[in-house]
């Protein structure tokens, strides 16, 4: 499974819920499912990942790693 992190603001935006993801100074994770049935985005995975401002991972480690660097 591969995650994304994104701009909280911008996933916000698109219908994404801060409550039921992490969060850390304004960044989200999301997991590929959400970002590919999002019916609020278009286009290919990297196409929708880069619309909120984000990155995609391969696997949960690294993006929790990533997410720590943030901070």
């Amino acid at each position: 499974m591969r995650y994304a992190i994104v701009d909280e603001k911008k996933a916000a935006a698109k219908g994404f819920k801060s409550a039921l993801h992490r969060t850390r100074k304004g960044r989200m994770v999301l997991n590929e499912r959400e970002i590919e049935l999002s019916v609020n985005l278009s286009g290919s995975a990297a196409e929708r990942v880069a619309d909120l401002g984000g990155r995609m991972y391969e696997n949960a480690a690294s993006t929790m790693l990533a997410l720590a660097e943030i901070g």
